[in-house]
C-alpha cells in the first residue's frame, strides 16, 4: 500500500475552487501533511501545510481519525493547471503519487 493516496487526475471546468483529499497510514496521524506543485523538489514548491492552515489561496485539514487531508486551492485560474503532490512529512517528503489539474475556464 501506498504511504499517501490521492487522485491521479482532478478535472475542473468554470469553478473557482477545488478540494483534494489524501488519505494516509496510521502511522502519520501527527506528521505535518502539505500540498506542493511541481516535482515537490524545494521548499518554494511547498503551498500549504498542515502547521500553517490557511496561505494565500490555499488551506489544508487533517482528519485524524479517518487518516485524510484535504488540501483546497481557491481563486482558481488557468496558471492553476499543472502537476501537484500531497505529501506527508518525514524526516524526508513522502510524495507518493502526484495528480494533475486540468482546467478548463
Amino acid at each position: 500500500m501506498r504511504e499517501v493516496q490521492c487522485p491521479s487526475v482532478v478535472h475542473m471546468s468554470s469553478v473557482s475552487i477545488t478540494q483534494v483529499s489524501c488519505s494516509y497510514v496510521g502511522g502519520y496521524k501527527s506528521n505535518e501533511k502539505y500540498l506542493c506543485r511541481n516535482d515537490c523538489g524545494s521548499d518554494n514548491d511547498v503551498l500549504i501545510t498542515t502547521t500553517q492552515g490557511s496561505k494565500n489561496r490555499y488551506s489544508i485539514s487533517d482528519d485524524t481519525n479517518k487518516r485524510v487531508f484535504t488540501a483546497t486551492i481557491s481563486n482558481l485560474n488557468k496558471n492553476d493547471a499543472g502537476k501537484y503532490w500531497c505529501g506527508v512529512m518525514r524526516i524526508i517528503f513522502i510524495t507518493d503519487n502526484p495528480f494533475s489539474l486540468t482546467l478548463t475556464l
